[in-house]
């Protein structure tokens, strides 16, 4: 992946443009942060190197859009580093950003919801700004599709036809369309099915989320976790680990469980 696409990546994935920063440069906010957040590898060694390689990725992507045909969006790079810093900071996982879903293009074109749209090599398209080039047409990924939508068609290759709105879930089972959360009892198939605080277990019906030691498929009660088909407390730190491990913690490479890295430290990575 070239350091333009990283850096663009880095800048859309996950996030949109909401937040308003504190009047600085933001490049050089964001440089700052990295190096106090506890990254096991840090990206950059000194303030100076990662600002001069932001730069320059930031300078290789108006190239590129100007290649295109396209437009670079100076005012989307600066709002979503404004929100990596003041929203994100040094935590380890996204809870911790607002979930207003609000989407900015770094380099983007001017083709409305619906039109036919193409994307390049690097995978920008020339949709406008707050729109994603899906299957060939712009669609705006905030829509929510509302009860007995379609959500998915399996002519041919599965595909997602879009997001159900709250309370509403794709039963790709059967109907295809968005339909209501399963009461306790009511049938259901995949893990958000039911209504939330329950959970849709090995006979297939909502009920009680499983406590410690029970029969479990994909989620349990409180912070247990499911492993080998059953709710049980998830190792520490330190502790040996074949999977999941408690929160803020992953399995490392020596199968132990190990502090998560700030996603800041992968954001900026380049490897």
């Amino acid at each position: 992946m070239s350091a333009r696409r990283r850096f663009a990546l880095s800048l859309c994935l996950l996030f949109g443009a909401a937040s308003c920063g504190g009047g600085g440069d933001p490049i050089q906010e964001i440089c700052e942060l990295q190096l106090s957040c506890a990254c096991s590898l840090p990206p950059y060694a000194t303030v100076e190197a990662c600002v001069a390689d932001l730069n320059e990725q930031t300078d290789d992507l108006k190239v590129a859009a100007m290649g295109a045909g396209l437009t670079f969006d100076q005012g989307c790079v600066d709002r979503t580093l404004n929100q990596f810093h003041d929203e994100l900071g040094c935590s380890t996982d996204f809870s911790s950003v607002s979930a207003s879903c609000s989407v900015c293009a770094v380099i983007h074109g001017d083709v409305s919801v619906g039109g036919a749209c193409t994307r390049d090599d690097e995978g920008f398209s020339n949709c406008a700004a707050d729109l994603r080039c899906d299957n060939d047409v712009c669609v705006d990924p905030c829509a929510r599709l509302a009860a007995g939508a379609a959500c998915v068609k399996v002519d041919g290759a599965f595909e997602v036809l879009g997001i159900c709105a709250d309370g509403l879930y794709c039963d790709t089972a059967v109907t295809k369309t968005c339909t209501p959360r399963q009461d306790a009892g009511a049938a259901c198939f995949g893990f958000d099915d039911c209504k939330d605080g329950l959970a849709c277990g090995a006979d297939n019906t909502c009920g009680a989320e499983p406590g410690e030691g029970e029969a479990c498929v994909f989620v349990c009660a409180g912070d247990l976790v499911c492993e080998a088909s059953v709710c049980v407390v998830p190792p520490g730190e330190g502790e040996p680990c074949t999977g999941a491990c408690a929160s803020g913690l992953e399995c490392g490479a020596d199968d132990i469980c190990v502090a998560l890295d700030p996603l800041l430290c992968d954001v900026l990575d380049d490897n």
